[in-house]
This record gives structure tokens, sequence and C-alpha cells, in this order.
């Protein structure tokens, strides 16, 4: 032995290959899983024209439109769920809703709607009425975009199903009336007969089952597929959400020093984006006063385990639209934005909520 040290990698070099392996490995069987349930369908889960849309005039960057390795629909969409009441959630097991788990609440018109998200990790995509307002509501872990917004299009209503196709790690949908491709964190049709339209944003309150139930008695659930309660138990994103890897490719990239999985809440998206940047860590209560003509205080609440942000205002009625996602995906959509505009919630020692 001549004591030379021989050339070698360092031990974060394993930890961080392994952890990326393990998360591609993680959301790969899920769709692989996904795939194997459902007959064959357009898409060969590679190449974006084999989808059958038409791209021709595809609006977005092109270079960033790939296939999920999934067919089209390989993601099973609710279309008009049932409404379920909270009396027969025991019927679904006795875990099947906890208290302190997430759900995306939506009231219009006086009707009230709880969206698990536990259920919604599954389906991603919702075509429901409610109030007798035709609504989609958006849930894709992938890029950590939650919404809802109007399936009202002009004088047509609108069903949405999975496309199969992604930009830049965000879920691309079709509406099955015209076969146009749509980008959820727009809100706008990026290829086929309907591009350049735009879906308007609603509002809707991300917060736990408790909360929601406490505020809104009279609250209704989406009805969940039964032949799937027992996928509804597992998290097949845990690893991906557990780490700051992305599955597919993004551009451009967040500037260094910006986590890519920070969570963003964004006032107004359709028109003048207000992004405030959520990090959850070591933060309490915080106090904003959106600017323009709401001129009010908005409060965000950490609730639930883990923590999702809940918006609260001193009048619920005038809360203006807003989507949830991941700062990479939105400065993927917005690069022209500074990140360092972004609102940053300030730090503060987290307390029970």
């Amino acid at each position: 032995m001549n004591g030379k040290r021989r050339p070698g990698f360092s031990p974060a070099f394993w930890v961080l290959g392994f952890a990326l392996v393990a998360s591609a490995l993680a959301v790969a069987w899920w769709m692989l899983h996904l795939a194997g349930t459902h007959p064959y369908r357009q898409g060969d889960g590679r190449h974006p024209e084999s989808y059958g849309f038409a791209l021709g005039n595809f609006s977005l960057d092109r270079g960033s439109l790939v296939a999920s390795g999934l067919p089209r629909d390989g993601i099973p969409a609710l279309v008009d769920p049932a409404p379920l009441s909270p009396e027969a959630l025991p019927t679904l097991g006795r875990r099947f809703l906890l208290p302190s788990d997430p759900v995306a609440g939506v009231v219009i018109h006086g009707q009230a709607r709880a969206y698990p998200l536990r259920v919604l990790v599954f389906h991603e995509l919702v075509s429901d009425r409610l109030g007798e307002e035709p609504i989609l509501v958006v849930h894709q872990p992938l890029c950590g975009l939650t919404a809802v917004l109007s399936r009202r299009l002009s004088a047509r209503t609108l069903t949405f199903g999975h496309s199969g196709l992604l930009w830049n790690s965000c879920g691309l949908f079709y509406d099955r009336e015209s076969q146009s491709l749509w980008f959820p964190l727009a809100g706008t049709a990026v290829a086929g007969p309907a591009v350049s339209q735009k879906l308007e944003f609603l509002p809707f309150t991300l917060t736990t089952w408790e909360r929601w139930q406490q505020t809104h008695p009279e609250t209704t659930l989406v009805q969940p597929d039964l032949s799937r309660l027992a996928q509804y138990k597992r998290d097949p994103y845990s690893s991906y959400l557990g780490s700051d890897l992305l599955r597919f490719p993004v551009r451009p990239q967040l500037p260094a020093g910006y986590r890519r999985k920070a969570p963003l809440l964004v006032f107004n998206p359709g028109t003048r984006p207000y992004v405030v940047s959520a990090e959850t860590a070591d933060v309490g209560r915080a106090v904003l006063s959106l600017p323009g003509p709401l001129e009010t205080p908005v409060e965000l609440v950490p609730v639930g385990h883990p923590p999702v942000w809940e918006v609260s205002l001193p009048h619920p009625e005038k809360q203006p639209p807003l989507l949830y996602a991941f700062a990479f995906a939105w400065y993927a959509l917005h690069p022209e934005q500074d990140p360092q505009t972004w609102v940053q919630l300030p730090r503060q020692s987290a307390h029970d909520i």
C-alpha cells in the first residue's frame, strides 16, 4: 500500500443518487400500474405525436412537451360523480378520511363540497357540477398544482380527460368536445381548435376535512370510485414529494438558491398574478394585504399534517381566485418573473392551529 487515497464518489453522491433512483422508481411503478389496469388506449408512452392530438398550432415551447409513459386517459378522471353525504363516510372504511386529511373545498351559490386530496391524487381531474355550475377540480402532484376552474366556454360546457402528455412536468388535459389540449397552470388551450381560449379560475379553500366540516356543516363530498377504495389508502407520490428531485425534464430551471418544490400560492392567476412563496418550515400564521381592488387582509394558516396553507379572509365571499403550484412549474411558465419579486412569508415560530 502506498497510502494514496483512491479516487471515488463521496457518500453525499451516493445518497443523492439513491434518492433520485427511488423517486423515479416510485413514480414509474405507479404509472406502469395505471397503464396495466386499462385496455389499450391511444399513445405509446414515448412519442407525443402518437396521442392523436393536433399539435400543429401548439402554443408552448414544443421542446418541453413529452409523453408521460401513460396512454391517453391512463389516469381515470372523474366525470359527473355523485355527491356523498358525510354520514356515509363510515361505509367507505373506518380510516378512509381522517380529520387532518387535506381537502379542496368549494362553495358555489351556497352549496359546499369537499374534494379529498387522497382521492384527487388518483384521478387528478374531476368534471363536476356544483350549485348548477360546471366546474373542474385539478390536483397534479408532479407540479404541486391544485386549482378549480369553470368548465364553461362561451355557450358550451366542456368535459375533460387526461391527455397522457406533460409540459415541463405538468399534465396537459383535453376536452372531449373539441379534442383541444389545455394547460391547467394557465387555464388556457394550447393546441387544437380552442387554442388560446381561456377558462376562468374560481376561488376555493385548501384546508383539512375537520376544519372544512366545522365551517361548512352542510357540505357534501365528491363520491370516490368505489372500485378503488384500497388504492386511496396509499400515497404513490410520497417518495417524489419527499425530495426536491424532478422526474421529468423542466426548462428553464429556477435560479440557484430556490427550492424546486417550494409551494407557491398564486392569487388572481388568470389576470394579474400575485405570487406568494409559502415555505412551511418555521412559519406560523401570516397576514398579507393583496393589491388591487380587493384591498383586504388575507391570513394564511398552516393546517394539517403535513401542513397545507389555508387562506382565510374576513369576508370569505370576497376571496379571489387562486391556485397552488410548485415554484419550478410556475417559473417555467413565467421565466420573465424574477423569483425575488415573489412575496416571502415572514419567518415566525410555528404553533399548533
